[in-house]
């Protein structure tokens, strides 16, 4: 496992699976931090793939647009409450400033979004889902109670990025 920290303040943790999978990336807050170790420690050693987490001192979408397009995870898992769907958004543009001195502006439309599993949960807004629709990323938003069973649900429905070839 690697633990590294990026220039919007966002801390990175890869957890590298065997190969054949597909790569996933799991965004939370800060302060979800404990939730996120609980998370991590149940992943099976036949995880396949890898997994990618990233956490966040604040709601903003930058960070989280610029992880979609480096790592292009097969879906997305933000934890935070259970929601089934969103609205559009429009959010104002800010400038914001890393620790590490790095000025950025983040804000714009974002469009509604839908839970990849299920349309179970609230249809509230969620800045984060909204931006992974804006990049087709299969999004899900969920508790952290619920979000390892969730995922290993979704891992179980979904092909391996790998198949064995027979001759």
């Amino acid at each position: 496992m690697q633990v590294w920290q990026d220039e919007y303040d966002g801390i990175w943790t890869r957890h590298e699976g065997l190969a054949g999978g597909h790569d996933w990336l799991m965004v939370a807050l800060n302060h979800k931090a404990e939730q996120v170790q609980h998370f991590l420690a149940q992943v099976p050693a036949q995880f396949k793939g890898q997994l990618y987490v990233l956490l966040l001192p604040e709601p903003t979408a930058a960070p989280l647009e610029r992880a979609l397009k480096l790592y292009q995870p097969h879906g997305v898992v933000v934890l935070s409450r259970t929601l089934g769907s969103g609205p559009a958004l429009d959010i104002p543009e800010k400038t914001h400033e890393s620790t590490a001195g790095m000025t950025y502006l983040d804000g714009g439309s974002y469009p509604a979004w839908k839970n990849a599993l299920s349309p179970e949960g609230e249809p509230l807004p969620d800045l984060w889902a909204s931006v992974c629709a804006k990049h087709g990323v299969p999004v899900v938003v969920t508790a952290p109670e619920q979000a390892f069973d969730l995922w290993i649900t979704w891992l179980q429905q979904t092909p391996l990025a790998l198949q064995n070839l027979e001759c």
